[in-house]
């Protein structure tokens, strides 16, 4: 409409970005999904060009975050599960775990607790021994990239 993107619609970025889903005045605006050049794929709500509302995001590397995006980041509560099977599910702020979560190891042990940016706080009162492993802080760049005509450049 008047050359704008608007309705459903496939585009395809000069970095190899394919986005395909529902567009208003030129911008990815509610649902759709799109395949990164370096191989994420995000299905979910799209507002003005980002990731905002609920969605999935899987990972080149097997993980899969599941959950809520806001402005183009992990944030809200979501579950993110590896390949090995563990999972966290809790709270995320500006993509990192941060709130009252729970992380499930590849052996089904269990720790429950506040994190803080990404790291489990052991205080008194949780049930955990000892922070988990330093691979479980998720902080990967989850910003949309489909080339200069979006704004979904973080």
């Amino acid at each position: 409409r008047g050359g704008k993107k608007d309705g459903q619609g496939k585009f395809v970025a000069p970095d190899g970005c394919i986005y395909d889903g529902q567009w208003a005045n030129d911008v990815m605006e509610g649902s759709g999904e799109c395949i990164f050049s370096e191989g994420r794929v995000y299905s979910g709500d799209w507002r003005n060009s980002r990731m905002h509302g609920h969605g999935q995001m899987t990972y080149g590397d097997g993980r899969v975050y599941v959950g809520d995006f806001v402005l183009d980041k992990k944030h809200g509560f979501g579950t993110l599960t590896w390949p090995d099977g563990k999972t966290y599910a809790g709270e995320w702020v500006n993509n990192v775990q941060h709130g009252q979560g729970e992380l499930v190891d590849a052996n089904g042990e269990r720790r429950r607790g506040r994190w803080s940016q990404g790291k489990i706080s052991a205080r008194p009162g949780t049930d955990f021994a000892s922070p988990p492993a330093a691979d479980v802080t998720d902080n990967s760049g989850d910003a949309a990239s489909l080339g200069s005509e979006s704004k979904a450049e973080a």
